[in-house]
Order: C-alpha cells, then sequence, then structure tokens
C-alpha cells in the first residue's frame, strides 16, 4: 500500500482513537502532519497513546516533550519511516501490533439480531468485558466505558446481548473507514463465535451507512480471528512504553 493511503489510516485511526479517549478523566490530543497525541489521563499506558510516522528528530523531541509534559504513562507507536528513529535506552520495545484493514464491498455479513448499541445504562455492562477480557483495572475501563453514557452519535459502543451482554466493541466512521477499537469477549464467552458475530453486525451497518473499509490495531488474541475473516495486515506498529517518572 502506497504511503499516502497508509498514513491516512494512521490518522483516521488516531481520530478514533481521540473521540473515545475523550471520556477520560483529563482527555487531552494533538496531531500534526507525522504524528498524533491521544490521552485520556488514566494512569495507564493503554489509555494513552501517541504515534510517530516520521523520522524528523523536530517531531519526534515534539511528541516525546508532550509526553513529559503529560506526567502519564503512554504508549508510543513507531509507525512508517518513523520505526527508523532512535528512541534511546529510558523506551523499551513491547512488542508489535499489525495495522489491518477490510474491504466492505462484496462481502457477505451475517446479520445478527441480538447486538445493539449501548446506552447510558450500559455503562457498568461495558466496563465489566472490558475489564475482565483485557485484565486492566476498574478505572480504566470505566473512564472508557464512559462513552456509552454521553449519548454522541459520532462513535458507539455495541453489545452483543446472549441473556446477558457477552461481548462489546467500539466503532466511529472517519471518512470511508469505520475504526474498530476494543472488541472485548471475556473468556467465559470466547470461542462461541460471539465475537464474530458482533463484528459482522456493526460491519454491515456502518457499510449501510456509507463505510468502504473497516480498520483496526490487532491484539494477538485478535489477530487469528481477523485473518480468518478476511482482514488483511497493512502495516506493523511498533509498541514502546516509558516510565512517565524518566527524565
Amino acid at each position: 500500500m502506497e504511503e499516502i493511503r497508509l498514513s491516512s489510516r494512521r490518522r483516521q485511526m488516531g481520530q478514533s482513537l481521540e473521540l473515545l479517549s475523550s471520556a477520560g478523566p483529563t482527555p487531552r490530543g494533538e496531531s500534526g502532519p507525522d504524528f498524533w497525541i491521544t490521552c485520556s489521563g488514566v494512569e495507564s499506558p493503554d489509555a494513552n497513546v501517541a504515534l510517530v510516522e516520521s523520522h524528523d528528530p523536530a517531531t519526534l523531541r515534539h511528541v516525546l516533550g508532550v509526553i513529559d509534559e503529560t506526567k502519564l504513562p503512554v504508549t508510543l507507536v513507531l509507525a512508517g519511516s518513523g520505526r527508523d528513529v532512535d528512541l534511546g535506552d529510558d523506551w523499551r520495545h513491547q512488542g508489535d501490533m499489525p495495522l489491518m484493514e477490510i474491504s466492505l464491498s462484496n462481502r457477505d455479513f451475517a446479520r445478527d439480531g441480538r447486538v445493539r448499541a449501548a446506552s447510558s445504562s450500559d455503562v457498568d455492562a461495558i466496563s465489566e468485558l472490558l475489564a475482565s477480557a483485557y485484565s486492566i483495572n476498574r478505572e480504566e475501563s470505566d473512564a472508557v466505558a464512559a462513552f456509552a453514557a454521553w449519548g454522541r452519535t459520532d462513535g458507539t459502543f455495541w453489545l452483543l446481548v446472549d441473556e446477558r451482554p457477552v461481548t462489546t466493541v467500539f466503532t466511529t466512521v472517519i471518512d470511508d473507514a469505520v475504526c474498530v477499537w476494543s472488541l472485548a469477549t471475556p473468556e467465559p464467552y470466547a470461542r462461541r463465535g460471539y465475537a464474530r458475530a458482533l463484528l459482522d453486525e456493526v460491519l454491515a451497518r456502518a457499510r449501510d451507512g456509507g463505510a468502504r473499509i473497516g480498520i483496526l490495531a490487532a491484539t494477538p488474541a485478535g489477530e487469528l480471528l481477523y485473518t480468518h475473516t478476511g482482514w488483511r495486515t497493512i502495516e506493523t506498529w511498533q509498541l514502546f512504553t516509558r516510565s512517565p517518572a524518566t527524565p
């Protein structure tokens, strides 16, 4: 995929994550031609993310300066030519994350009436699913799930309910893409087809609303599902973390 399209996909993911992070206690977002930063204010590197897609030293200095100002643990993503920058010994490589894409055209998505958009009454259920699936504390999951209480139309938490909520996901449409975050299916409900059913339904709804592609950054737990359902990796992000106390 040409770099200009990849850059557009990174930007869409950043805008979507900034929207989700806006439900946090002290949200902050900033972007430029070759970076974006989005922080929720929660004391977790999973809740504060910055991406650099350029090897320009000035860009890296600016992003690291903003990270220092937040005094928060942040996951720093290196993408594109940003993977060539030298972060120094303070930053630790935490693994790689595939950025994946799927075309929504001419695809036969199974529809499922058990899927519905979440509302303010579902915040606790969403938080519980996120905390259990990702092994995170409730402060972090509560901050993310709080988005469902806002009643906004620019992003949606979805639930699949089979007697009780069993899986959730957040989506938002940016330009031509539906961006997918936080697909969460706790272990007691895993391997029953719930995640695939939820994903099929929300992608079909996004297509009905005009989206042409889906994009997501896959966790190791979800990558196999995505690969088996037609998603393809368009690039690999490198993830780094550093203690907020590091000068």
